[in-house]
């Protein structure tokens, strides 16, 4: 069985985790090189655009109807 871990961002752009601590001691998860000098994520999001543009390859990105799809399914869930 797994050890209950808690999740804390504050501020989100740092992640810290408590593994099932009693004293709710967090520690931090240390971010890339790369998300520490750009917004996190907002790097590997254009490098894969750009190989898009080169190569017609969605690789990492989705299309405008699979993200409608995914909107909407989460929109479902929420109006339950």
């Amino acid at each position: 069985m797994e050890k209950k871990k808690i999740y804390k961002l504050n501020p989100t752009e740092k992640i810290f985790v408590s593994k099932n601590n009693p004293k709710n001691k967090y520690d931090e998860i240390k971010i890339s090189k790369i998300d520490q000098r750009f917004k996190p994520g907002i790097y590997c999001l254009m490098k894969d655009i750009l190989k898009y543009l080169k190569t017609k390859e969605l690789n990492n990105l989705i299309t405008i109807q699979n993200h409608r799809s995914t909107v909407k399914l989460i929109n479902d869930i929420y109006e339950q």
